[in-house]
């Protein structure tokens, strides 16, 4: 009787053993495909930066990667992004959105789908601050920078516009080469003028404003005797060339109130970059001087605040006066 009850215990486990054996098979057949590979798991990355406060639209943030095969299609749960699926590139949409003071961090999902698989990829922006370059650099000068109006000049010392010019980023020169405008001003080199008209200067020379560059700041030598730097100076631009198409940029200079002959500006706020190559001069008001040197470069000199300079430029001379420029806005 005991060998009956082992034999028959084995016999009702068996078709038990069959059964599970049968299931396992099942089971690894589903994980397989029809080759009898495993079935592969696709992947997608997700997407962290630190970027400054407002990216312009079309700012590329970053790229995802992703290994699912085919066709993508995608779905985004912000509208603060825009995605590329042919390079997988995420960029700005909205860039109201990339406000620090709204946000300081922007998130979001994106789903990308080839018919037959999606994977999710998260979106995370962390902003920054935007700080004015040009409010840090600046010591005996800030609170009347901060004091000003957008399109102001506010007269600031050589030990600033110094700092500007080492510290700004993308920084050219215009007007006169950097080279060029070291040179000792000679009293007999002065011109003044005493008129009601003023008078405009261009000097002709490579030191020309790179496209996409906005003027910040300006230096300049004051004539003799009693042509000081009064008020009404003008800085003046051309997209045209050396002789024509000037307009001013910013407001009037106001007076200089340091005692040397070097005047140092800075513009506050210029959000209009020159769209070609850009051209400086400079009008200076009634009872106002300018400075220059011999050189083998040339100039425009016409009497009054002119558009259009009528007369051939005169050769042998460089005036005295620089303009400092970037492509990068690093003021707000």
């Amino acid at each position: 009787m005991k060998t009956q009850k082992t034999l028959c215990k084995r016999w009702l486990i068996f078709p038990f053993l069959i059964l599970a054996l049968a299931c396992s098979s099942d089971d690894s057949e589903d994980e397989q495909d029809p080759d009898g590979n495993p079935d592969p798991e696709y992947t997608i990355s997700d997407l962290e930066a630190t970027i400054v406060e407002n990216p312009e639209a079309g700012f590329i943030l970053g790229s995802l990667t992703t290994d699912l095969p085919g066709s993508l299609t995608h779905t985004l749960s912000s509208d603060a992004f825009a995605f590329d699926p042919a390079t997988l590139e995420v960029s700005v949409a909205d860039e109201s959105v990339f406000d620090y003071e709204l946000n300081t961090v922007v998130s979001g999902t994106i789903t990308v789908s080839n018919g037959s698989e999606s994977l999710t990829a998260t979106i995370t922006i962390t902003l920054t601050d935007f700080v004015d370059v040009i409010e840090g650099l600046l010591t005996t000068s800030r609170d009347a920078y901060l004091a000003a109006e957008q399109g102001d000049w506010i007269e600031i010392t050589a030990e600033e516009f110094e700092s500007l010019e080492e510290e700004m980023e993308d920084v050219s020169y215009s007007g006169t080469s950097k080279e060029d405008y070291s040179f000792p001003v000679l009293i007999g080199t002065s011109l003044g003028n005493s008129d009601t008209l003023g008078f405009s200067i261009t000097n002709v020379t490579d030191a020309t404003m790179p496209e996409g560059s906005y003027l910040f700041a300006i230096r300049f030598f004051s004539g003799s005797g009693v042509f000081e730097v009064t008020e009404g100076n003008k800085v003046r631009i051309s997209e045209t060339g050396f002789r024509e198409g000037y307009t001013a940029i910013g407001n009037p200079l106001p007076e200089k109130t340091s005692e040397d002959r070097e005047a140092f500006f800075v513009l506050k706020y210029n959000y209009s970059p020159v769209n070609t190559t850009g051209y400086l001069s400079m009008y200076y008001a009634p009872r106002n001087g300018a400075s220059r040197k011999d050189s083998s470069e040339a100039f425009h000199f016409q009497s009054g605040e002119v558009e259009e300079y009528v007369n051939d430029p005169s050769s042998g001379s460089t005036y005295a006066y620089q303009g400092l420029s970037t492509t990068t806005i690093q003021w707000d």
